[in-house]
């Protein structure tokens, strides 16, 4: 928890950079807030009990998939809304700019204190009935579909200059 809420990163791609370009608007700047927050602080220092952030900070791996990730939201937004007369009503584009100025002190802390343990997937911080079984191997990853069933469930999603994604009007995600 953080701020008593519960962070958490939305896998809906293998790739970060297409992860990021599925993103609802709406949910641009949670991911962005909460892949900072995850690189940036130990667990212990959040108060988390939860799974995610100690995914994240347990391998570099791990930690340099969420920056990836944090870079591609923070240029999606960008590309989204910069050009938009009085986004910068909604105060949410500073914000943005103050979460992206974060990135390179974040890539300092990922590439030279975090140890590399490898890849393991992430835990699927998501309602039990969108979690999919493990099959073995699939493409995408396990994570992503299950991501993507609950993403699919989640009302008023939309996209400015990006059309929706592919997989979320299809009844099967993979």
């Amino acid at each position: 928890m953080y701020g008593g809420r519960q962070v958490n990163i939305y896998f809906l791609d293998d790739d970060p950079k297409q992860a990021a370009r599925d993103c609802a608007d709406q949910h641009l700047h949670r991911m962005m807030r909460d892949a900072c927050l995850m690189i940036g602080n130990k667990t212990t220092d959040m108060g988390c009990d939860q799974s995610m952030p100690e995914w994240v900070q347990s391998s570099q791996q791990h930690a340099q998939w969420v920056w990836h990730y944090a870079l591609a939201l923070s240029m999606e937004w960008q590309y989204r809304f910069m050009d938009i007369p009085g986004i910068w009503v909604l105060n949410s584009n500073e914000k943005m700019i103050e979460l992206n100025n974060q990135l390179p002190a974040l890539t300092v802390y990922v590439e030279t204190q975090m140890e590399d343990k490898g890849w393991r997937n992430p835990p699927r911080c998501i309602p039990k009935k969108y979690k999919r079984k493990y099959e073995g191997k699939t493409e995408p990853s396990n994570h992503v579909l299950s991501y993507r069933d609950f993403y699919k469930n989640l009302p008023n999603l939309q996209w400015t200059k990006r059309g929706v994604p592919s997989w979320l009007h299809s009844s099967v995600t993979a």
